[in-house]
């Protein structure tokens, strides 16, 4: 069962296996927003390269939602992956579209407007903008500062369960449960989003990318595959 000092070791891992450091700089909730859109198509750091990427081209929010595709092409083309850039061209049209929803419903391109709603009300503006997946709605809660604990999807389930952190045969439900108890609540979204990225990058569903992982030696499913 997950314990805080295992939990704690866990996290002070990950931050040095993917490099993480709390950006001196806290996004605004339209740049959390853009990027969760864009890692679902790929990882963080790339969802962060294109914002970059973006920012140099345009002058803001309202510059990229009015943008041409052709014209946020540079944007993805630096990407190697033939995949992960058809994936991020899908994705883009997703942050136009949620752009484009967020200045039809509050007359330009922020959020700032929600910093004193509740969570329900946050969660209910969210599903009005109608781009996004039912099941995306807390991600995007817990992303804008205003979220509960997020249940975990199955990817940062998967992991969990590999490294021996939960049972094998934890229900996600279950899982969630257990590792909010463990967790201290200011380094819940941290660990959620290098949990995802270690996912992503490395403990993959199948063919996992076991050689080289900094997590190697605590997983308790090493020479599994």
């Amino acid at each position: 069962m997950p314990t805080r000092e295992k939990v704690r070791s866990l996290l002070k891992s990950l931050r040095a296996s993917y490099r993480w450091r709390e950006r001196a700089r806290e996004p605004d909730p339209v740049e959390r927003g853009v990027t969760a859109l864009l890692a679902r198509a790929s990882s963080t750091p790339t969802a962060r390269r294109v914002l970059r990427r973006l920012f140099a081209q345009f002058v803001d929010w309202n510059d990229i939602r009015v943008a041409r595709p052709v014209e946020l092409e540079p944007a993805i083309e630096a990407e190697r992956s033939p995949e992960v850039r058809e994936r991020l061209r899908a994705a883009l049209e997703h942050v136009q579209r949620f752009l484009s929803a967020l200045a039809r419903t509050r007359r330009g391109v922020e959020l700032r407007s929600l910093a004193g709603a509740t969570l329900t009300e946050v969660r209910r503006f969210l599903g009005s903008l109608d781009v996004l997946e039912k099941e995306q709605v807390p991600v995007f809660a817990m992303l804008l500062g205003r979220g509960e604990k997020l249940a975990l999807d199955e990817d940062t389930a998967r992991v969990l369960r590999r490294l021996g952190l939960v049972p094998r045969a934890a229900t996600r439900s279950r899982t969630e449960s257990l590792l909010g108890r463990a967790t201290d609540p200011a380094a819940y979204r941290t660990l959620y989003l290098l949990l995802k990225e270690h996912a992503v990058e490395r403990c993959r569903k199948d063919a996992p990318l076991c050689k080289g992982c900094r997590l190697h030696q605590r997983c308790r499913s090493r020479g599994k595959f």
